[in-house]
C-alpha cells in the first residue's frame, strides 16, 4: 500500500521579508525549492523531531544530530564567507546561552583567545532553558506523567 503524502504549504504577503524569501527559493536556479526547503528543515528539526516521535533508537536520532549540526555549521561557514562577517563574534555566545532574549547583532572580533576556552563536558541537554524546544520534543520522562 503507497504511503499517503505529506504536504505543507506556506504563504507570505508579497514584498514582506518572508514573502522575499519564499521567492528567493521558488526561483533558485540550481535547486529544487522543495530540496531546499527539506534541506534546511532536515538540519534545523530532523533530530527534535526524530527524539519527539519515539520510534528511533538514540543511535540514530544521535547520527541525524550529528549530520544536522554538520550542515548547520557548513551553512554558517557559508554565510561568514558571503558576507565577510567575523568568525568569531562575542555576541554569538550570548545569543547560544541565552536564546530568549532578543540580542543586538555586533559584528566585533571575539577577545577570547583559543587557549582560554574551557572544554565543557558533554551533558544531556533538558533543555530547560528553551522551553519553545522542550514543547516541541516532549522529553520521555515528561510523557509518562
Amino acid at each position: 500500500m503507497p504511503k499517503k503524502p505529506v504536504e505543507l504549504r506556506v504563504s507570505r504577503a508579497e514584498g514582506t521579508p518572508e514573502g522575499n524569501l519564499l521567492e528567493f527559493l521558488k526561483n533558485y536556479p540550481s535547486k529544487s525549492t522543495d530540496e531546499m526547503v527539506l534541506t534546511a528543515c532536515r538540519a534545523f528539526w530532523m533530530p527534535l523531531a526524530l527524539r519527539r516521535l519515539g520510534i528511533y533508537d538514540e543511535e540514530t536520532i544521535k547520527a541525524a544530530a550529528i549530520e544536522a549540526k554538520l550542515e548547520l555549521l557548513k551553512q554558517a561557514e557559508f554565510i561568514t564567507q558571503l558576507f565577510g562577517l567575523e568568525p568569531n563574534m562575542t555576541w554569538a555566545r550570548e545569543a547560544i546561552l541565552q536564546p530568549q532574549e532578543k540580542l543586538e547583532l555586533k559584528n566585533q572580533p571575539s577577545t577570547i583567545k583559543p587557549d582560554e576556552l574551557e572544554e565543557e563536558e558533554e551533558e544531556e541537554d533538558d533543555f530547560s532553558d528553551m522551553p519553545q524546544v522542550r514543547e516541541f520534543i516532549k522529553l520521555p520522562t515528561e510523557l509518562e506523567a
